[in-house]
């Protein structure tokens, strides 16, 4: 294969790396993966919430049945006392009676308030798995969404192995002078030192090229660069 054909397929493998490198940076995945991140830590963060609120509910609701209780066990012994005093005065009968009929509603205001707390424990339960199942389903879908990135960088990264070496091997079939020249220009130009004579013009800067460099450039006998930007000129295969 000629110089200039070599140099030119170096060239394409350059650019290939380079937008594969893009790629690489670039994979949606990745923005997915971090946007997954943020979801599950804001779930986690309101199940936690949730579970604090859960565990303070059934501490209430723990209080609350022992002084329901507490409030039918007073009632019991104010129903002795009343049994015990049938022989007492009115008045002091219809105290006793007033007082059991005001610790029964009382006890009546307090089971409300235990149901109310019940069922407001039983909801957070039910939300609180639901959190959990989701959290579950969230960090599975993460985890393979992190397993496929892997595959894809590594699929990616195998292919610039194969890259770089298909460069490293034009390189060591390339003259030493054709390749200090290239590696030289590429310095100035990293993904385009080389360009192609069109209709008696230069790929690179689209300056016409005059008809003497030309026809050293078809002839293809020596590397010529483009007067203007100094890339190396080659024929249109």
């Amino acid at each position: 294969m000629g110089q200039e054909k070599l140099l030119l397929e170096l060239q394409e493998l350059i650019q290939k790396e380079h937008e594969l490198k893009r790629k690489e940076d670039s994979i949606a995945m990745l923005k997915e993966l971090k946007e997954k991140i943020k979801v599950i830590e804001a779930t986690q963060k309101k199940y936690a919430e949730f579970k604090g609120e859960l565990a303070e509910m059934e501490k209430s609701s723990l209080k609350q049945e022992k002084q329901i209780n507490y409030m039918d066990q007073q009632v019991k012994t104010e129903k002795e006392r009343l049994y015990k005093n049938k022989g007492g005065s009115l008045k002091e009968l219809l105290g006793l009676q007033q007082s059991v009929a005001k610790m029964e509603e009382d006890i009546k205001e307090e089971e409300a308030q235990y149901w109310e707390t019940v069922t407001k424990v039983e909801t957070l339960k039910s939300d609180l798995k639901k959190y959990k199942e989701n959290l579950k389903a969230m960090k599975e879908s993460y985890n393979e969404g992190v397993r496929e990135y892997k595959r894809t960088k590594a699929e990616v990264e195998l292919e610039l192995t194969q890259l770089v070496l298909k460069q490293e091997d034009i390189k060591e079939q390339l003259q030493p002078e054709a390749l200090k020249l290239f590696e030289r220009i590429q310095s100035k130009y990293p993904l385009n030192p080389i360009a192609i004579m069109k209709k008696g013009s230069c790929s690179g800067c689209h300056m016409s090229i005059p008809s003497i460099q030309a026809m050293e450039v078809k002839q293809g006998k020596k590397l010529c660069l483009c007067d203007n930007c100094q890339r190396i000129l080659i024929s249109n295969f």
